[in-house]
């Protein structure tokens, strides 16, 4: 719901008229959110030699408090850019 929200309503980078996809908004936020708790994702030479890689952490290995942050951190980050989410039914 939240990188779905963000893709159908944000551009990136703002201006250009460019969407991005569910995956790509998620890959971005994870390596934001990292930044923010001062963890630095890491480059390594690419493999074929062409240039710089980045490796970032996936979601998949965080845990429960951190993907809560994570999951503020990408609501908030939206909302301060005009986002509209829809509450989730239960």
């Amino acid at each position: 719901m939240l990188c779905d929200t963000l893709g159908a309503q944000l551009e990136w980078p703002p201006g250009s008229g460019q969407k991005l996809n569910v995956r790509q908004w998620k890959q971005l936020l994870v390596a934001t959110w990292e930044r923010s708790e001062e963890k630095r994702a890491e480059f390594f030479p690419a493999l074929d030699g062409d240039g710089i890689d980045w490796v970032y952490r996936r979601s998949a290995g965080l845990s429960v408090p951190e993907m809560s942050h994570l999951i503020e951190f990408g609501f908030a980050y939206g909302a301060e850019r005009g986002a509209m989410f829809k509450e989730r039914r239960r």
